[in-house]
C-alpha cells in the first residue's frame, strides 16, 4: 500500500470567461477571440507570463508559474510527512466556467451566446496549436523538477468539448500523432524520462491507453 500526497496542477484554470464575476476575463478573452492569429498569440503570451490580465493571484506569472505554486506547496506538505507527491490529475485547464460559457453550443445557439462560442473556439485552438505542446514539455519538465513523481494526465483520449473543454491528449484514438500536440508532448516527455523516484515501474509503457 502506497500513501502520497495526490496535486492537480493544472495550466491556465484562472482564464475565467465570466462577464460579472469577480475574477472574470469576458471582455479580454472575447477581444481575443475576436482578433484570429492575434488573438491566440496573446492567449499563449498570457499562458507563458501572466503580463496580459490582472489576475489577482497570478498576476504577472502566467500559467506556468501558477502551476509550480501549486507544486510547491503540496511538495512542502509531502515532504512534512515524509511522502511522495503525485498527480492524480493535471494538463491544460482552457474551458468556459461561466453559465452561459456552459450552455451555448451548437443545440444552444440563442442570442448572447456569439462571444462565448467564439471564446470556446479560442479555447479549441489553443489546444491544437503546436506552442500547446511546448507548454506541456515545460510543464512536465517542471514538475518533475518540483519534486513530483507519477503524473496523470487527465485524459487520454477525449473528444473535444466547447461547453466542457478539451480535455484528451488525443481527440479520438484514430488522430495523427502529429495532429495532437498534447499527445506528442506526453510520449516524448515519456521516452525522454524514465523512472527517475524510487519505486517507480522499471520501464514505462509503450502506449498511452
Amino acid at each position: 500500500q502506497m500513501w502520497a500526497v495526490a496535486a492537480a496542477p493544472y495550466i491556465g484554470g484562472y482564464l475565467d470567461d465570466n462577464a460579472t464575476a469577480a475574477g472574470g476575463f469576458f471582455d479580454q478573452l472575447a477581444a481575443w477571440a475576436s482578433s484570429g492569429p492575434a488573438g491566440l498569440d496573446a492567449l499563449f503570451q498570457e499562458l507563458r507570463t501572466g503580463a496580459l490580465l490582472d489576475a489577482p493571484d497570478f498576476a504577472d506569472q502566467g500559467a506556468l508559474a501558477a502551476a509550480a505554486e501549486v507544486m510547491r506547496a503540496n511538495k512542502t506538505v509531502a515532504d512534512e510527512f515524509d511522502l511522495a507527491l503525485v498527480s492524480y490529475e493535471g494538463g491544460q485547464h482552457l474551458t468556459p466556467l461561466s453559465g452561459p460559457g456552459t450552455s451555448c453550443s451548437d443545440w444552444n445557439d440563442a442570442p448572447g451566446c456569439a462571444p462565448y462560442r467564439a471564446i470556446q473556439e479560442l479555447f479549441l485552438a489553443a489546444n491544437r496549436d503546436p506552442r500547446m505542446g511546448a507548454l506541456y514539455t515545460d510543464y512536465l519538465n517542471l514538475w518533475r523538477h518540483s519534486g513530483g513523481t507519477l503524473f496523470v494526465h487527465y485524459t487520454a483520449v477525449s473528444r473535444p468539448s466547447g461547453q466542457y473543454g478539451s480535455w484528451g491528449a488525443k481527440e479520438s484514438a484514430l488522430q495523427a500523432d502529429e495532429q495532437a500536440p498534447k499527445y506528442q508532448a506526453l510520449r516524448s516527455f515519456i521516452d525522454n524520462n524514465p523512472c527517475w523516484w524510487t519505486g517507480c515501474p522499471p520501464t514505462a509503457p509503450s502506449k498511452i491507453r
